[in-house]
């Protein structure tokens, strides 16, 4: 299946071009971007970008006055260097008609953020480093293109009915569950990082054995462009629907990305203020305390997650055998629990929590394999035959075996009680 053209013609199609020439000749994103600019005629990347720039995150429509919106994110960095990035990008709406301030947490490219104004969001702690928060601030501009693009929202109920429906999904990654408020629709998304050619023809098949209708998109997507590709998945038909979905982002202008920053880059005071900010006449709260990776504090340490970084983890090392078996209970329960939708959001915050903190406390390759990491929080698991309630009280007794009191491990026990009360409805 030929899915990518050899002389592009626009941006879109160079970066495409690029994942192959980067899996194919094994370079750098950079090098395959020279070289895919080069197959279109352009001398680099930089003069293809210079001739082709349509660089606006949101595309401009002639119908209805384009609101701006400005994305902030702070950073401090271990050797003492702060900033502030910020990204104005426009809609037809602002930032609150395409979802509720509560919704922010909904969509993994917003749960970094706060609602500071009708106009401006703004992240909630300070980031790792200064590309930590282009990627932060970007990935939010994605997620809001995507979702005025579509018309889709975050999807607050039917959460895990719709991620257990797409459990066989042939390598399914980076998944996130969707809706569409006028009809109704319940989409899953999901953005691995295959090429479609290798992963397509396996999903069309599934597709034909499940019922299920599947779409990709030629736009970069929300999570990770130039590296994953995004699919629609509907468990109850509507190919039509997704055909438009994938119509309407193929005409998008291509998403921005940290590494073609095209923000505002500033020191980290006087804190930013928005027009809207400004007109409320209210003092801006202040950021929180500062952070750099490594610091220790009341039992938790600081470390840099992948791709964002700047968050706290308990400062304890858990056996790798306790992991497999807090995974498993995960997976089971997540899977097989039943749990309500916000009680599942929860349940996979857990999950995605400790898959980070496992890779901190194994850092080599002879501590723990990527093999064997791949396995403990994803993927198959061995049944436990606990009841629901039963799983929620092993996993908190030996979350609290192997690590000590403090902040971070705190905040996952609160996310199990949720989950108990939930069962208990």
């Amino acid at each position: 299946m030929k899915t990518v053209a050899d002389h592009p013609s626009t941006l879109v199609g160079i970066k495409r071009l690029a994942k192959h020439r980067k899996r194919d000749l094994h370079i750098s994103h950079t090098e395959a971007l020279d070289v895919a600019a080069s197959q279109a005629g352009y001398a680099n990347y930089r003069h293809a970008r210079n001739q082709l720039s349509n660089r606006a995150p949101l595309k401009s429509t002639p119908s209805g006055q384009r609101s701006p919106i400005w994305i902030t994110a702070y950073w401090r960095d271990k050797h003492g260097g702060t900033g502030r990035e910020t990204l104005r990008i426009t809609a037809r709406p602002e930032w609150g008609s395409l979802l509720r301030p509560q919704d922010l947490s909904a969509a993994r490219g917003l749960r970094r953020f706060r609602a500071d104004a009708a106009d401006h969001l703004e992240s909630r702690q300070d980031l790792a480093d200064q590309q930590a928060a282009r990627r932060a601030v970007c990935e939010a501009a994605r997620t809001l293109q995507f979702m005025e693009a579509t018309g889709l929202r975050p999807l607050t109920r039917q959460v895990s009915h719709l991620a257990q429906q797409g459990r066989s999904l042939p390598r399914r990654d980076h998944a996130s569950y969707w809706c569409h408020p006028e009809t109704q629709a319940l989409i899953a998304v999901d953005e691995p990082y295959a090429a479609p050619d290798s992963i397509l023809p396996l999903r069309q098949a599934w597709a034909l054995q499940t019922g299920a209708a599947i779409a990709v998109t030629k736009w970069d997507g929300m999570y990770f462009p130039e590296s994953a590709t995004l699919y629609f998945t509907s468990h109850d038909g509507r190919e039509s629907e997704l055909r438009s979905f994938v119509e309407r982002l193929d005409r998008e202008p291509i998403p921005v990305s940290a590494e073609d920053w095209t923000g505002e880059s500033a020191p980290y005071s006087p804190l930013f203020l928005s027009p809207a900010r400004v007109q409320t006449g209210r003092a801006k709260r202040g950021r929180p305390t500062a952070k750099y990776v490594g610091m220790v504090r009341r039992n938790a340490v600081v470390y840099g997650q992948v791709l964002l970084g700047g968050c706290w983890r308990p400062n304890a090392t858990m056996p790798l055998v306790a992991h497999k078996e807090v995974g498993d209970l995960l997976k089971e329960l997540l899977e097989n629990g039943g749990l309500r939708t916000r009680a599942y959001g929860r349940v996979e915050n857990i999950r995605s929590e400790l898959d980070e903190w496992v890779q901190r406390e194994y850092r080599t390759q002879k501590e723990l394999s990527s093999e064997e990491f791949n396995r403990l929080y994803y993927n198959d698991w061995t049944p436990s035959q606990l009841s629901p309630s039963a799983r929620i009280d092993r996993l908190e007794a030996l979350l609290r075996k192997h690590y000590p009191d403090s902040v971070p491990l705190r905040g996952l026990l609160r996310c199990l009680v949720a989950a108990r009360k939930d069962l208990a409805r």
